[in-house]
């Protein structure tokens, strides 16, 4: 006896919002954590990360990242500037 899929249901996708500059609203089925549409399987986060059951979960996540991100790259660029090749005290 098979079982019956999940039912669809409209979730909000945030794989990077500060990079892509969108939050995609999909029908998709969610078993357990993972929200599955199309060939996508969002497993690997789960809910909270790559998706949202609530728009404005989504939208929460996109301003903690958009905050989080320059500080990021901040940090990578001193980071990478600090290289000393061939220098004296490098």
């Amino acid at each position: 006896m098979s079982e019956d899929p999940p039912p669809l249901v409209c979730v909000h996708i945030t794989t990077d919002p500060p990079a892509k500059g969108e939050i995609l609203e999909v029908w998709a089925r969610i078993g357990g954590d993972p929200a599955i549409y199309g060939d996508h399987d969002y497993r690997a986060f789960g809910v909270g990360n790559q998706w949202h059951r609530q728009r404005w979960a989504a939208e929460n996540y996109a301003r903690q990242l958009q905050v989080a991100r320059p500080e990021i790259l901040r940090t990578e660029i001193a980071r990478i500037e600090g290289y000393r090749f061939g220098r004296q005290g490098s």
